[in-house]
């Protein structure tokens, strides 16, 4: 009896430790997904530079709509890749990767799919 009460007490203690870390601060944003090096600012608010968006030399980043600009985790970078240059929503959450903080993604979808900012004319 004492044994199954040990072993009922070790199952509760995994779950409720399992629990808390997948309990993450889930937000849901949006903004577009730019390449670090396009990023500049016009009017002191950071935007994405479409003239430079097909360079795959950097990494991706996340420019929400207040412009404010944060990395993406280097375990989302790739489902990121097909998004950029446009506008999404994401649930994502907030992670430090090398002491920098960054994004980890769980979902994108696009805004307008048919129509990036690259593909406009500039």
């Amino acid at each position: 009896m004492k044994r199954i009460a040990w072993l009922f007490l070790g199952f509760l203690c995994s779950v409720t430790l399992l629990h808390a870390q997948s309990s993450e601060k889930t937000l849901e944003l949006r903004g577009m997904i730019c390449r670090s090096a396009c990023v500049s600012q016009v009017n002191n608010v950071n935007t994405c530079d479409a003239s430079c968006l097909k360079d795959k030399s950097s990494k991706a980043v996340f420019v929400d709509d207040q412009g404010n600009v944060t990395p993406i985790a280097e375990s989302s970078q790739k489902m990121s890749q097909s998004y950029i240059g446009g506008i999404v929503t994401m649930k994502a959450a907030p992670t430090e990767e090398q002491g920098e903080e960054t994004l980890r993604i769980y979902s994108l979808t696009e805004e307008n799919p048919v129509q990036r900012i690259y593909d406009s004319p500039i």
